[in-house]
């Protein structure tokens, strides 16, 4: 049986830390991420933060020591405290700047090659930019991220480099094509998921069932098989309230809870 709302939210907050924010490992200094990660789990889990002001000023010092200082910071910054409720102007110039810094010469952001560096997609930059370029209102180029978004789709209706097809590029490219109101573009990759959703889901990690089935969710398509769904989540759950990466042996992090959180919600599971 998956986890109670209760035993995930106690889980969290259990990591909630004297700096403000959260930290899976439950050792300061907080983590931007594990704080956006944590933040969003429990308002989707419906809980009543106990200290959000603690939650802004956590981010407002990381603004002041210069930690915000790339797409993936400000991004994990502005969603959560637009989560929270709480104004966003003292983040304005300086989200600006950083999507402006951001703009590659093909008309998304980020490094071209950035899928060999440090990020899981050619596109998560591109789609994180956006998302904060929605919350400022700033204005984007959309015929030029159009443009460079389908770059990327290969013949079987994925996304990737090279005209290979990976799940999470696929997820940050229909992702994006919706929130750029460009719905008859992102349906393209239904095919495409629908042939992963035949694979046999043991050879999946968690990070990939999230990228798979929200991707499907996002477009209105419906999920065969809800059982072994959570039979998988069932066995990434662990005793001390969050999930793990796989049914194998894997600690429970913050992320990878959110993953399964979301999962268990859009799915209703």
């Amino acid at each position: 049986m998956l986890l109670t709302s209760e035993q995930i939210i106690k889980y969290i907050e259990a990591r909630h830390l004297k700096d403000g924010g959260y930290f899976f490992a439950n050792i300061e200094p907080s983590s931007g991420a594990d704080t956006y990660y944590a933040v969003k789990t429990l308002k989707m889990l419906g809980a009543k933060l106990k200290n959000p002001e603690s939650i802004v000023k956590f981010f407002q010092g990381l603004k002041k020591d210069q930690s915000l200082s790339d797409i993936t910071g400000i991004f994990f910054a502005v969603e959560t405290i637009c989560e929270l409720g709480y104004q966003l102007s003292w983040l304005k110039k300086q989200a600006h700047n950083t999507v402006e810094a951001a703009k590659n010469e093909k008309g998304g952001f980020g490094q071209i090659g950035e899928l060999y560096v440090e990020s899981v997609s050619e596109l998560e930059t591109t789609y994180r930019a956006i998302i904060i370029a929605r919350h400022f209102d700033f204005k984007l180029d959309i015929n030029a991220l159009k443009r460079f978004i389908l770059s990327f789709r290969n013949a079987d209706g994925g996304y990737g480099s090279y005209g290979l097809s990976f799940l999470p590029t696929t997820f940050y490219a229909v992702s994006s094509l919706l929130d750029l109101n460009l719905k008859s573009q992102a349906v393209w990759s239904l095919e495409f998921l629908k042939v992963q959703e035949e694979r046999n889901i043991s050879l999946f990690f968690l990070e990939d069932i999230y990228w798979l089935y929200e991707s499907l969710y996002n477009l209105g398509s419906e999920v065969k098989d809800k059982e072994k769904i959570a039979d998988y989540l069932e066995g990434c759950q662990r005793n001390i309230g969050g999930f793990g990466r796989s049914p194998s042996l894997a600690i429970a992090t913050f992320q990878d809870t959110f993953y399964a959180v979301s999962l268990i919600k859009h799915l209703e599971l």
